[in-house]
């Protein structure tokens, strides 16, 4: 992991996708000094307060459109696939998203894990290094821009870059109390 000197943090991408069962996934990657993508996924069930960590190392699969990044991780018999794919829809910018499938026992085929989120950002720190090799090794890889990675502005940014919509009036009336009748 390309780690920065000055504070002590490590560079790296990240995705954090919520389960329609209420759990989260989170991932980081990086590229080791070799040129090898690796990362953890962490799965993190609330209602339980379980927290599962495992390592990964993923490697392309595909070519143009195609391309993927894919990693394994293989938990007694069941098997956890984490992919990292371009998503270019139609009339936006391309970004890249993380996609989370599992096969138990049994299974001939994997079961894709429904939820929000999974859009794959650089954190802080990367997106500070104009040549960090993990943006670049990923972007080259997917056939993306580095744009497509760099973090979220924070909202206060976001707030006053996009104009404010218009919201409906909404009507303030104040609760009167009812008195019983009296006799």
């Amino acid at each position: 992991m390309e780690q920065n000197a000055e504070t002590k943090r490590y560079p790296h991408l990240q995705a954090a996708l919520k389960v329609e069962d209420g759990s989260y996934i989170n991932m980081r990657t990086w590229a080791d000094k070799s040129g090898q993508l690796k990362g953890t996924v962490e799965r993190n069930d609330p209602a339980t307060g379980e927290r599962n960590k495992a390592d990964v190392e993923f490697k392309a699969y595909g070519e143009g459109d195609k391309a993927a990044l894919v990693g394994y991780i293989k938990e007694g018999e069941k098997t956890t696939k984490v992919t990292l794919q371009k998503v270019a829809p139609e009339g936006k910018e391309p970004f890249v998203a993380m996609s989370v499938a599992e096969k138990g026992p049994g299974d001939e085929k994997y079961t894709y894990l429904k939820g929000r989120g999974g859009i794959v950002r650089e954190n802080e720190d990367l997106a500070v290094m104009p040549n960090a090799k993990t943006s670049q090794l990923v972007s080259e890889t997917l056939n993306v821009s580095r744009d497509a990675l760099k973090p979220r502005e924070p909202a206060q940014e976001r707030a006053t870059a996009e104009p404010e919509k218009s919201k409906p009036a909404r009507s303030h009336k104040k609760a009167t109390q009812i008195k019983g009748m009296e006799r």
